[in-house]
């Protein structure tokens, strides 16, 4: 729908280093449908929390209500295979990250984060409609 802009702040666990960055990304409306799959897609509440933010959209400064995902248990070593911190997305950028379609994507699925070792099982996907069953 709209570009909007963003001010998230996360404070590191261990540390003390906020940071507070402003994110262009795209705002969408979704139904009660649509919010349980992208919950199961973050593995919400298992992985990620689900947090409601105040965000203003670029294109006319109103003020919106969105929700993020945020991990729950932050890990330095995550650090070690994340690329420099996007302040917008483009599937073509430096990051080497190309977007592939949904249906395209292996559907992963969180079996256990109980011991801090995040276990993922892969399951092929061959439509876009299996994706949604």
């Amino acid at each position: 729908m709209s570009e909007n802009r963003r001010k998230i702040g996360a404070k590191s666990e261990g540390t003390s280093i906020q940071f507070f960055q402003n994110i262009e990304g795209e705002l969408y409306e979704v139904d009660a449908k649509k919010l349980e799959i992208l919950d199961e897609l973050e593995a919400y509440p298992t992985l990620y929390d689900r947090k409601e933010i105040e965000i203003k959209l670029s294109t006319d400064g109103s003020i919106r209500h969105a929700y993020i995902y945020l991990l729950r248990s932050w890990r330095a070593d995550l650090l070690a295979t994340s690329s420099v911190m996007l302040t917008t997305y483009s599937s073509l950028g430096p990051h080497g990250r190309v977007y592939v379609d949904t249906y395209l994507r292996a559907k992963e699925m969180v079996e256990d984060v109980e011991s801090g070792l995040v276990v993922l099982r892969s399951e092929n996907v061959t439509s876009e409609e299996d994706m949604y069953q």
